[in-house]
Order: C-alpha cells, then sequence, then structure tokens
C-alpha cells in the first residue's frame, strides 16, 4: 500500500482521539486511585521494619487467630510459611464465623404466630414445598456492608432444607426466576414491591407436584430497601388499585389463597410464613390464609438459612422480641405522616440554579423540608401511649383523627407490638424488686421461670413509666406511656428450671429533655411523681401490668380480648422534681443546656405560619396535613449562607510546618489527648499538603513516610464489612442484618458478633469501619433500616456502647453512622429536617450516645440531611457543643459521600468527607493559602490532631517501631497506563510528522 498524506491524516486523527481518550480516561483513574487499588488490593505503602527492634513485640492490637504483625505486612512481603500460617488461621476463623451466623439467627428469629403447636415440625415432618419469589431469591443482606459475597458460602433456603434432609419440592423451586446472588446481597430488586410471578405460574405440573411432596407449604414474604431507596408509601397495582408498599400485593395475595386451598385439599397439611425482611411488613392476615405459624428473621446473612431451619424443626428454639412495632395498618402512625416531598413555596429553580426567597441555596437540596411534627412519638411509643390515654379516657385518646376505623381503638392499629415473640416453651416471669431507685444504676430482679416442656431462653424486658403532667403539658414536656428502660436472656433453661435475672438500669435514661428548665437554660428533669418499672412480655403487656399497678380496667391485649395485667409485676417510687442532676456532663463537666433553638421551624416562623406539633395533652394533634411554609427572608441567609474570612482571621507562617521533631504515627499511641506540645510537635511536622493528606478519604488515606504512617482502608459494614481478605481476595464475613440480630435482645451476642467482625477487620487490613448504625426505624419505610438497630433509640443506646467498646479495643476505629437522624432516604441529601429540641436529643441524639460516652469511639459518619436549615456536616451544636463537648468524643466525624461543603463543614467538626475528599481536601487548602488564612488552618490542625489520635490507636500501628520506616509504592497499573499514553503520544507525534512531510513531498512532486 502507497503511504499517501491522506493516510497518514487519518492515523493522526485516530491516534489523536484515542489520545484524547486515554487523557481523559488517565486523569479519572489516577482521580480515583485509591478506590481502585482498593478493589484491586493493591497495596501502596510497605513498613520496613527495624532491624534494631527484632525482639519488640509490635501487635498493640492482638488478634485471637494469628500473629497480627503478619496481617500488617503486604501479602507478598510474607514468606510460605508464614502465608500458610495466615490461610490457615483465616480458614479457622470463617468455620467459626459460619458457625456464629447459624446460631445468631438461631437466637434472633422472632416466632410471630404458632398455631396449635404447629411448630416445631414432627420427624416425619420432613417435606416442603417453598412458596414465593423470596424463597428463590433469598434476601441475605440490604447493602452497606457485607454485599457481593460468594456463592460458595451463602447457604440457599433450598440448600438448608437439603442439608437437614428435607424433601424440597425441586418443579415449584424451579419454577420461580433464576436467582441473582448479587442482588440479594444488596444489589436492589426494585421489584420486590411487587415481585411475586402472577396466580398463571401455578399450572397443572406445578399442583401435581404439590401433591406428590405433600408435608409443610413455607411461604417466603420480602420486601427491600436501601440507600436512597425507601419503601414506597403507596403501589399501583395492575389493576389501578393502590396499596401501601407494606402491604400484601395482588399477587401475593393471590399465591397465599391458592397455599390455603392446597391445604383444604389436603395437598398440604401446613403454612408457615417466612417474613425474610427488615421492614415491617402488615401481617395482619394470618387467619385469613389459614397459617398455622410465622417467623421473622429479617436478613440471614451467609449462613441464616441454616439456623431457620434448624428452628422450625425444633433444634434450635425461637428467642428473639421484636425491636420494631408491627402496625396493622403500616400507613397510621404519626410519623409516616410528616414523610412528604415538599420544598419551600417560595423555591425557584433556574437551570441547576435554587433559590429560596430569592437566595441561592448553598447546598442543593436544602430547599426541600421535612417537620417531624410527631415529635418523640415514633413506633410504639405513639401506639402505647395513645392506648393508655384511651384506657384512661384522656385527651381525647378515643377520638378519630389518626384513627384507621372510627374511634380509635388499640387493637385495630396493632398487629404484634414492640418487643413481641413466642417460644416453643413457656415462660412465667416475676418483678422480684427494684431497687437503688435514687442511684445512677437502678436494679431490677426478675425470677423466670421455664413452665414448658421444652428447653429455651427467655427475654426480660425492664420497661419504665415516668411522670406526665401539668408540668410536663404546661412546658412541653412530652412523654411516652412506657419505655424500655433494660434489658437481660437468660441462659437456656431446662423445663421448670427457673433463674434469677438482675437488670441494670440507667437512671440517666429516664430523665427528659426539658427547654424551659434551669431559668430557661434547658437541661434533662427527673419530673415530679410516681415512677413505674414493669417486666412485661412486650411493651403493651409491661404497660397493661403498669396500668393494673394504678387500678385501671378496660385493659385489652392486641387482638382486642379483655386482659388483667399484673399489678404485682410492676412496682412504684415517688420522686421529687429534679433539674440539676444532669445539668453538667458526667463525662466532660461541660454545662448541659438549649443547643437547638433554631431547629424548630416555628424559630423562624411568625403566629401565622407556626406549625402544630402533635402533643399527647390533646391527640387530635396527630399531624393530618403537610405544613406549607414560607422561607422567611432569616431562612434564606441560613441556606445561603458560605464562609468568608472573617477580617479579624490571622495568617499563618508556612515555614511552621515540615519541621522534624522526631516523632513517629507510632509514638503517639499512648500520648494523651490533654498534651498538647507533643501534638503540637507532631502535627507540624506535616508540611501543608500532607494536613490535606487525613481529609482525603477515598475509602481509605494515603501514607506519610515523613511521619510512618501506613496506608489505611476503610468502609461499610453494618452486617459485615465491604473489604476482602488480603490473603484469599474471598468476601469477608456477612452476617445476619443488624436489625435481625437486635431482635436476640442479647447483648453477648453483639459483643460476640463485634469480636468477629474485627477479626474480619484485621484479616481485610481494615483500620476504620463505619457501623454500627445507629439510626431509627422512624417509619417502617425508611430505606435503611436494615443497617440499624430498632425504632426505639435506648435499644440503640444498650447495645452501641458494648458493642463499639469492643470493636474499640480491637483497634478497629468504629463508632457508628449516621450521626444522626438520617431516618428517611427521601431528600436525605442536605434535605432541611425540622423538629423540636426534646425529639432530636431524646430520639436521634440518644441513640448514638453510647458510643461516644461508654464505647469509646474513635471514629463517626454524619448523615447527609440537615438538622433544621443546615446541613449536618455543617452543624456545630450536633458536631461541636453535643458530640465533643458534652459527650467527650476526641475521633474522627467524617461527612457521608458527596455531603456538605468543605471550609463551611472543617469549621464546625468535620474531619473528612468520605469518597470525594479529595476535592474538599482541595478546596480547603486552597481557600487557606489563596486567603492566608490561620483560622481555616487551626481547624485543619484539629481535624488531623482527631485523625491521628483514632489512627494511633488502631490496627495501623502494628507492626510500627520508632525506628521502622514507611515507604510508598507506586501500583503497578500506573506507570504501565503512562507507558500506554506515552506509546500513543508519540504515535500521535509521528503521525502529525508524517501526514507534514508526505504534503511537503506531494506538493514538490506535484510542481
Amino acid at each position: 500500500m502507497k503511504l499517501t498524506s491522506k493516510i497518514f491524516k487519518w492515523i493522526f486523527v485516530i491516534f489523536a482521539a484515542v489520545a484524547s481518550f486515554l487523557v481523559g480516561g488517565t486523569i479519572t483513574l489516577f482521580k480515583y486511585g485509591p478506590i481502585i487499588n482498593n478493589q484491586l488490593q493493591i497495596p501502596t505503602s510497605k513498613i520496613i521494619p527495624d532491624e534494631n527492634a527484632a525482639n519488640l513485640d509490635t501487635a498493640y492490637y492482638k488478634s485471637d487467630y494469628v500473629d497480627s504483625t503478619l496481617l500488617a505486612k503486604n501479602v507478598a512481603d510474607l514468606t510460605e510459611a508464614e502465608r500458610t500460617t495466615v490461610t490457615n488461621a483465616l480458614k479457622k476463623l470463617t468455620d467459626e464465623e459460619d458457625a456464629f451466623v447459624e446460631r445468631e439467627m438461631e437466637n434472633s428469629a422472632v416466632l410471630l404466630r404458632n398455631r396449635n403447636g404447629a411448630l416445631p415440625l414432627a420427624a416425619s415432618e420432613r417435606s416442603v414445598s417453598l412458596f414465593g419469589f423470596t424463597s428463590r431469591q433469598p434476601l441475605y443482606s440490604c447493602a452497606s456492608g457485607g454485599g457481593k459475597n460468594d456463592a460458595d458460602r451463602a447457604v440457599s433456603f433450598l440448600n438448608a432444607f437439603k442439608a437437614r434432609n428435607f424433601n424440597v419440592n425441586q418443579t415449584l423451586y424451579d419454577a420461580y426466576p433464576d436467582p441473582d446472588l448479587k442482588q440479594s446481597f444488596g444489589g436492589m430488586i426494585e421489584d420486590r414491591l411487587n415481585d411475586e410471578p402472577s396466580p398463571a405460574m401455578f399450572t397443572p405440573a406445578i399442583d401435581e407436584s404439590v401433591r406428590e411432596t405433600g408435608g409443610v407449604a413455607v411461604v417466603f414474604l420480602s420486601r427491600e430497601g436501601g440507600e436512597g431507596e425507601d419503601i414506597a408509601h403507596f403501589v399501583t397495582e395492575a389493576d389501578g388499585s393502590v396499596r401501601s408498599g407494606l402491604a400484601l400485593s395482588l399477587n401475593e395475595k393471590a399465591m397465599l389463597a391458592k397455599v390455603k386451598g392446597y391445604k383444604a385439599s389436603g395437598a398440604v397439611n401446613k403454612i408457615i410464613v417466612i417474613h425474610n425482611s427488615p421492614y415491617a411488613m402488615e401481617l395482619g392476615w394470618f387467619d385469613e390464609y389459614d397459617v398455622d405459624a410465622a417467623l421473622h428473621i429479617g436478613t440471614i446473612g451467609l449462613k441464616g438459612s441454616l439456623g431457620l431451619v434448624d428452628l422450625l424443626t425444633g433444634d434450635a428454639n425461637p428467642s428473639g422480641k421484636l425491636v420494631d412495632t408491627f402496625a396493622a395498618n403500616s400507613l397510621s402512625s404519626a410519623a409516616v405522616q410528616t414523610w412528604y416531598d415538599q420544598a419551600f413555596t417560595n423555591t425557584t429553580y433556574e437551570g441547576k440554579t435554587v433559590s429560596v426567597a430569592g437566595k441561592t441555596v448553598a447546598n442543593s437540596g436544602a430547599e426541600k423540608y421535612m417537620v417531624l411534627t410527631e415529635g418523640i412519638y415514633t413506633g410504639y411509643k405513639y401506639y402505647e401511649t395513645r392506648y393508655e390515654d384511651a384506657v384512661l379516657n384522656r385527651y381525647n385518646a378515643n377520638s378519630s383523627v389518626g384513627s384507621t376505623s372510627g374511634a380509635w381503638n388499640y387493637a385495630s392499629e396493632m398487629t404484634f407490638p414492640f418487643g413481641y415473640g413466642l417460644s416453643y416453651t413457656t415462660f412465667t416471669q416475676e418483678l422480684l424488686s427494684v431497687n437503688n431507685f435514687g442511684s445512677e444504676t437502678i436494679t431490677a430482679k426478675v425470677k423466670v421461670t421455664n413452665t414448658g416442656d421444652v428447653a429455651g431462653r427467655s427475654v426480660v424486658q425492664i420497661y419504665a413509666q415516668t411522670p406526665y403532667g401539668e408540668y410536663e403539658i404546661n412546658h412541653g414536656v412530652e412523654k411516652s406511656a412506657i419505655q424500655l428502660a433494660g434489658i437481660g436472656k437468660t441462659k437456656l433453661l431446662a423445663p421448670k428450671e427457673s433463674a434469677e435475672i438482675e437488670v441494670e438500669i440507667e437512671r440517666y435514661l429516664l430523665a427528659s429533655w426539658d427547654s424551659t428548665c434551669n431559668g430557661g437554660d434547658g437541661g434533662y428533669i427527673l419530673s415530679e411523681g410516681k415512677y413505674y418499672f414493669a417486666v412485661g412480655d412486650n411493651a403493651h403487656d409491661a404497660l397493661n401490668n403498669v396500668l393494673a399497678a394504678k387500678g385501671a380496667t378496660g385493659l385489652t391485649d392486641e387482638t382486642g380480648a379483655s386482659v388483667a395485667g399484673k399489678k404485682d409485676n410492676a412496682k412504684s417510687f415517688d420522686a421529687a422534681f429534679d433539674e440539676s442532676t444532669y445539668k453538667f456532663s458526667e463525662k466532660t463537666g461541660v454545662r448541659v443546656r438549649n443547643q437547638f433553638d433554631d431547629i424548630d421551624v416555628n424559630y423562624w416562623l411568625d403566629e401565622s405560619q407556626k406549625v402544630t406539633y402533635m402533643t399527647r395533652s390533646d391527640w387530635t394533634t396527630y399531624p393530618t396535613q403537610v405544613p406549607q411554609i414560607q422561607a422567611t427572608a432569616e431562612m434564606a441567609e441560613l441556606l445561603a449562607y458560605s464562609y468568608k474570612k472573617p477580617e479579624s482571621a490571622k495568617g499563618y507562617n508556612e515555614a511552621d510546618f515540615g519541621v522534624d521533631a522526631g516523632l513517629k504515627l507510632v509514638d503517639m499511641k499512648d500520648v494523651d489527648w490533654d498534651d498538647n506540645v507533643t501534638w503540637d510537635k507532631f502535627l507540624h511536622q506535616l508540611k501543608l499538603d500532607e494536613l490535606g493528606t487525613s481529609i482525603a478519604d477515598r475509602f481509605g488515606n494515603a501514607a506519610i513516610e515523613s511521619i510512618g504512617k501506613p496506608a489505611s482502608v476503610n468502609d461499610d459494614g453494618p452486617d459485615g464489612w465491604n473489604q476482602k481478605y488480603v490473603i484469599n481476595g474471598k468476601q469477608s464475613t456477612c452476617y445476619i442484618g443488624e436489625a435481625t440480630v437486635a431482635c436476640s435482645y442479647d447483648v453477648e451476642l453483639l459483643k460476640e458478633r463485634a469480636k468477629y467482625m474485627s477479626e474480619d477487620a484485621m484479616f481485610c487490613k481494615l483500620a476504620q469501619g463505619w457501623a454500627p448504625g445507629g439510626n431509627l426505624h422512624r417509619t417502617p419505610f425508611s430505606g435503611r433500616n436494615h443497617e440499624y438497630y430498632s425504632e426505639d433509640a435506648t435499644v440503640n443506646y444498650l447495645y452501641l456502647g458494648p458493642v463499639v467498646k469492643t470493636m474499640i479495643d480491637m483497634g478497629i476505629s468504629v463508632g457508628g453512622k449516621h450521626f444522626a437522624g438520617n431516618d428517611v432516604e427521601l431528600n436525605r441529601s442536605n434535605g432541611s429536617i425540622f423538629q423540636t429540641e426534646q425529639t432530636w436529643r431524646q430520639n436521634s441524639l440518644r441513640g448514638f450516645e453510647a458510643s461516644f460516652t461508654q464505647g469509646g469511639a474513635t471514629s463517626t459518619m454524619n448523615c447527609k440531611g440537615g438538622i433544621g436549615l443546615r446541613n449536618m456536616s455543617e452543624d456545630k451544636a450536633s458536631q461541636v457543643e453535643v458530640l465533643r463537648n458534652e459527650w467527650g468524643f476526641k475521633g474522627v466525624v467524617i461527612a457521608d459521600a458527596g455531603s456538605g461543603r468543605g471550609p463551611e463543614g472543617i469549621l464546625c467538626g468535620t474531619d473528612m468527607w468520605c469518597l470525594m475528599g479529595q476535592r474538599y481536601s482541595t478546596a480547603i487548602l486552597n481557600s487557606i493559602k489563596e486567603n492566608n488564612d490561620g483560622e481555616l488552618l487551626d481547624a485543619v490542625l484539629a481535624a488531623n490532631k482527631r485523625y491521628y489520635y483514632a489512627f494511633s490507636r488502631s490496627i495501623v500501628v502494628n507492626g510500627l517501631s520508632s525506628g521502622s520506616r514507611v515507604v510508598r509504592l507506586t501500583p503497578w497499573w500506573q506507570p504501565t497506563i503512562i507507558v500506554i499514553d506515552c506509546v500513543i503520544g508519540a504515535a500521535v507525534v509521528a503521525s502529525a510528522v508524517g501526514y507534514v512531510l508526505m504534503t511537503l513531498k506531494e506538493k514538490r512532486n506535484n510542481r
């Protein structure tokens, strides 16, 4: 082929296009390099040991399975013998974890129904037909940790039954769509709201297979939410009808009717329903479809299916209790009424510019708002409180407002109350005593007796009622009629065996926020009047015991049947009004006072616009309309706020940084927080750009050689880390869902889970984890309910403290997410959330509090949403005044991915930005340099102190000594890409030169 200028021209065009693409791709790849390295498990730093410290024990945080200094090494640096040692240790760990996940399920699943002793199945009942889309597509996990597991360890429902020697109807099983493991681990099957196949699937061949199999029909149902995905409140069916997303679909009803028909014809002899979801579906239809037994199992993790089958056969006895209310109508709670997509009425949209009252909104999405008009009355605190007031015929509790039908009636609203759960045996519980009422720790002693015929465990739930009277009504202090105060759980009790359980109750949990006390400065109060403590099988049972002690009549259970209550299972004490006990923080000694006046929307509004918050003193205030709010000029100013360097701000001297003081990260592991001299020397060893490294999170942070800090990794993990084991590249263990294990009411079980997760983190080289989840199931529709414990802040409080402490003690920097108020996914990015200070403190904040005050957390991830008119990452009151000053937190706050802004956030207590940290780091450092802003630099130094304080007390320091070195490694793919770029670049130049030369040659020839 003869070369011509035209050929060179096309070669140039092609190579230039490729080069252009490669340049853009290279910039993008290098920008997200840390994420790529994380996913490909490419080490970016290496520890060079100090040969003179060979005998020094540098396993500061120890694994129970292997020398943890081996886990600090890169895999490539391990000898063959060391690699074998680590591999064998991991095998032992994961084998134990597999058994543990099975045991988790056995101790957490909740038996909802067991008519006529349908369960456990007899030895002769080993034939089953599995019904429902979920039977073949289990919900192992709902994302945000523990996802992307390989098929080798995950046990499907089918394989679990087969492993226990069941005969399974394979024809029916195969009729459902092929499973997708990725979707089962949080891939979000968006059609789970209406995923059940049409009744046409039940062909004559299916009918015949059910008759041939006989035995038991096991029906699986599920609902799935996730990040950015609330369960839909309303779903339109094919026939045009509308239902709640948590109600049965038309196809589910048809499937259940078909199963009922099989039972009526004798094709099956029992119907068992399995609720494979952490979202509280409407389950009031068991009688309609002749259901014999039902279990709530939430999400099952890798091996929870085996635990489920063991429960069905009686090899394990259910002992779980609900941590959520299962209402008859999922749309009936007061909190659901405030879920809406609403913007301020004076919002304007021009392209990507959003303005409120003529001011451009600084955080996109902040023009959307919600007002939590339900106040403290989420979940059972609404239903049970209204029940007491209905029984006592006060405060308009019997009105039709908020009622499912007619006058409000508890039985019409309820299916299964908070704390509900059955067993294959029966128990009696006697409240023997409640001691030390005037002390900070109150002790309740309960005698539990197994009165049945099989061994089992019993959950002990202690509830409290605090006074609600004239003072509380006049001062706007809301009170739940009953509140969880303490929990315990027996060992396995043999038939007729008894045990005495002591449950400790923190008196602090009985305190209520009063914005008017202490001369208007606010604080926690202990009300004057009578305090009740009661034991009960669930919240409703405990409340009935309190009402019986009060001499009330007309008590009912959740079905509407009359009950007497057990007055002896309630104890009462009288107390005087107390506004001083909790006036100062027990942790730090600072004054605890009002900090959140302006998160109440009424703070900003005149009388004509003021919003009515629901109050117990008048149940007709139940929310029935969405508040329509026109933002004021003051509100608009705050929504439009952007940081500018104050005129009085000092400058800085760059020569003060990068000054070697001979201090390495490992040297700081025992340096006290208050040793400001040493910390100041350590931090000033860093250059300005190095100070930005801690901010620039991308699932971890780069190594800094000058201070001997290795590269670090962080990730999600409420039900298992979203990371792979370094030694073999396999996904780390997925446990049952956090909302599922919460149903165990077993603090020791949760601590054991935390221990295993910490071991996993070591084998994944993950030093910082975004777990456990500490938000509330404010409504049953909230998309992230799967990764939070409960609808009740006390459950979170009782679990978070010991769980976090377990992980912190093992060197994993955790503290919980999403601090705080991430209880709705709609408009969760920056949306303005309004509520009273009492609601904020007693619900969202209290749920997290123990992770800091008792657990010693060193990290936490904040939420993307707003607290009042500010993004959470820019809310100084929450992140500084409460979190740091009141609770004494000394660690790292990371903003959820893409949340908030740089300078505005770091000045208000945010230290890192998840995933997109380089963008924020660059913005902050540029602002410092361009404006000579010493004030902003001080905030960066403070953030770095918190960061290095946390990491110097983590597994990052394992394998380090003062004389060891850390060197950065270049990932293999980066020079490879550069070489490719250079080759293509050379081709572009060569083709351009060829084109020019050939063109000149052709012109000469033409002449």
